[in-house]
């Protein structure tokens, strides 16, 4: 699998982590993810943006732009009432319907390069362990994660019944166009942003990658084999070539 693909991969592992990151402590704070807010929506202040005041989603939870619930399963039809938020039931597994994804979240994100941490923890009650990374790092910065709608932009016809776009990686301009289906969160394929010939990128994964099968539990494993064609950095390729994708 080339390097390049690995990166498509753990950036659409990162997009599950904005919707089921832990809840937020600081009191100032309303919210850190959409999961922590009724609307799916947290916006970059830290406070839950009303359903309403969604952009290109109306109060019922519809895309205003297409008059759909983004391509969604049935069981995320109203979801400004359905969220569970983040309000863990502890029974060990993650279904689809705990993962509010749709087009229009967005999660902040404090990202530090070249950085030491602990990760091992330290004991807590009950005999728990506790992780605790809210200390700055010298080279700390922000950075936005966002599910984009795909309506208006120049690969949407590419991608029928797609639910999202979202930037694959903060090193590169290319974006990943993912699908919501009942039992799985599915990588279309790869775009870059702009249609420009000289540049182009537009791949396409037959079949699509599983990023996600639901339900998720501890010890879960599956595996994607998928034909890659289309076009790569301003070339249309000749014929497909094969990736394998191991998840656990």
């Amino acid at each position: 699998m080339r390097l390049s693909n690995l990166k498509f991969f753990a950036a659409g592992s990162a997009l599950l982590v904005a919707v089921l990151a832990a809840c937020a402590t600081d009191s100032t704070r309303e919210c850190r993810i959409g999961a922590d807010c009724a609307s799916g929506v947290c916006g970059p202040d830290g406070q839950c943006i009303a359903q309403g005041d969604v952009p290109g989603v109306d109060a019922a939870g519809t895309d205003a732009n297409t008059g759909s619930d983004g391509n969604l399963p049935p069981s995320d039809a109203g979801r400004d009432s359905a969220l569970p938020g983040c309000t863990p039931n502890k029974d060990g597994t993650i279904t689809r319907e705990e993962v509010p994804v749709a087009a229009g979240l967005q999660a902040t994100y404090k990202i530090a390069t070249d950085a030491q941490v602990s990760t091992a923890g330290t004991a807590g009650a009950g005999g728990r362990r506790v992780w605790d990374f809210s200390a700055p790092l010298a080279n700390d910065s922000t950075v936005i994660v966002e599910t984009l709608p795909l309506k208006g932009k120049w690969y949407e016809s590419k991608y029928a019944g797609a639910t999202y776009a979202s930037k694959l990686s903060q090193s590169s301009d290319l974006i990943g166009v993912f699908e919501t289906a009942p039992g799985a969160l599915l990588l279309r394929g790869v775009v870059t942003p702009t249609e420009t010939a000289s540049t182009l990128t537009q791949l396409t994964n037959t079949p699509p990658v599983s990023v996600l099968k639901f339900p998720l539990t501890m010890g879960a494993t599956w595996t994607t084999a998928t034909k890659v064609s289309g076009v790569a950095s301003g070339f249309t390729l000749l014929t497909s070539y094969d990736e394998s994708y191991v998840s656990k």
